[in-house]
């Protein structure tokens, strides 16, 4: 590359290579003046010129430490305090102007405490009055944290609506966070697929997932169980309701445990056998003494620290378990008791329930599955159809009437009576169970009987209607 300027002494770089140079503009003309002793008067309009101004209002530029030299601890200069004494015009500092003009003060050095005693100081000049923008507006807190948000910018967010079980909304049922909730995205596999009310997918035999053949053939076994056993006697048909009872309490514990819960789960099930045998044995005085013996030692189970975990829900979720299925299941006992129903009138009461309760399963899951297209509860179980339902509650009163009026004493009036009443609380037993599942995020309270879940999937209906035909049998003295 040809020289910039041949007028120009050459840089080192220009002697060592004359094809290419690098010149910095200015440098040369700055080189001149160190050599001269002229070290730093570069803008030297910004001081007043030789005979202007004082030394206490300005003071000469200095020579710089280098940056490899420690600290000095000098403070910067500072120009002094302007006032009517400073030039105007021409000689006046242009910064200290420009300052001036918009603060519409002077500019003064305080460093003691006494400089802050003077006329142009208020301690208003120190408060902190003006509008507060953005971040710094702690009046505004949900628009500054709405910022970000997915809404468009300017709209006002929506007030959060109370969530709401209302059967027929399409509002989502939420999982809740902290004890006992899973995050684990069960939420969308919590569909229980038309198994009581009917699904809205129609497809084939699976039932979303289930072995319809399995269901079948292990709902044959359990009826062909339970009627024999039934025919042997009230004694024999306790039996089989106690272990159903009982493995219904067992897997609630368990689903509980998984969900982070810790429940008293050996006082549970002893107070549920104490209550099946007692109403069994008793009637219904024994009923109070066993909840209120077990509600006592559950709180004195979680004080003395037989289980080290948060005393208030863990003695909820035991109680809780022990009145949904233990109480609830022991009407069952109730209604076998010889003292309350004799002649095995209370075996009889209890079939009729039994079948009732069965036929609005079937027929909930055949009408569903096949015409279900408008969702019953979405926001508990997307399953269950508004058809399926109508099944369900039309099969209760038709096999009551069909099997139940069969055997005494069960009439015919008594027997669409047993229908009405099945109809109404096998749905609501079947609902709860489902809003307990989707909360807890789970599918199946169990996996023991093929095709079905749980035990508890199984008998969720029938806790509603025992109690519901127990007291259907003492209003109309069926026995």
């Amino acid at each position: 590359m040809a020289d910039w300027d041949d007028t120009e002494e050459k840089s080192p770089i220009d002697e060592g290579n004359s094809t290419e140079a690098i010149r910095i503009i200015g440098a040369s003309e700055a080189g001149e003046m160190v050599s001269q002793g002229d070290k730093g008067n570069f803008g030297a309009d910004s001081y007043p010129e030789e005979g202007q101004g004082s030394d206490e209002d300005y003071s000469s530029p200095s020579d710089m430490p280098h940056w490899t030299e420690p600290a000095t601890g000098e403070v910067p200069v500072v120009l002094a305090s302007m006032s009517s004494e400073q030039p105007s015009g021409e000689d006046e500092n242009p910064w200290e102007s420009s300052v001036s003009s918009l603060t519409k003060r002077s500019l003064s050095w305080r460093d003691s405490g006494d400089d802050w005693d003077d006329d142009d100081f208020q301690h208003s000049m120190l408060a902190d009055d003006d509008s507060r923008l953005g971040a710094l507006n702690e009046d505004d807190v949900e628009s500054a944290n709405g910022f970000f948000d997915d809404d468009p910018l300017g709209s006002e967010p929506e007030p959060e609506q109370p969530r709401t079980l209302k059967i027929g909304s399409g509002i989502p049922y939420r999982n809740r966070s902290g004890l006992g909730s899973r995050q684990s995205g069960a939420e969308g596999d919590v569909r229980r697929s038309g198994r009581r009310q009917g699904r809205v997918d129609r497809g084939s035999g699976d039932d979303g997932g289930r072995n319809l053949g399995a269901a079948i053939a292990t709902g044959v076994g359990i009826g062909i169980v339970v009627i024999v056993l039934f025919l042997m006697g009230s004694a024999s048909a306790l039996f089989v309701v106690t272990v159903a009872v009982m493995l219904g309490v067992a897997e609630f514990y368990a689903v509980v445990r998984k969900a982070g819960f810790h429940p008293a789960s050996l006082l549970g099930l002893v107070g549920t056998l104490c209550l099946m045998i007692g109403a069994y044995a008793k009637g219904e005085p024994a009923v109070p003494v066993v909840m209120g013996l077990v509600t006592v030692f559950t709180l004195i189970w979680f004080l003395w620290g037989v289980t080290n975990a948060r005393p208030a829900l863990n003695a909820a979720m035991t109680l809780l378990a022990f009145l949904w299925v233990g109480f609830l299941g022991s009407f069952t006992a109730l209604l076998l008791s010889p003292k309350l129903f004799p002649n095995r009138h209370g075996v009889v009461l209890l079939f009729g329930a039994i079948v009732a309760t069965v036929g609005h399963d079937v027929f909930a899951f055949m009408i569903g599955s096949r015409f279900g297209k408008h969702q019953l509860a979405p926001d508990i179980s997307p399953g269950k159809t508004w058809e399926g339902l109508i099944g369900g509650m039309s099969g209760a009163i038709l096999v009551s009437l069909v099997v139940a009026s069969q055997v005494s004493p069960w009439t015919m009036t008594s027997a669409f009576e047993l229908g009405v009443v099945v109809a109404i609380m096998a749905p609501l037993g079947d609902l709860c169970e489902s809003m307990v599942k989707r909360d807890l995020g789970i599918k199946d309270m169990g996996s023991l009987l093929p095709g079905h879940g749980g035990i508890l999937d199984r008998i969720d209906a029938m806790l509603f209607v025992m109690p519901a035909v127990f007291f259907l049998a003492k209003l109309l003295k069926i026995a």
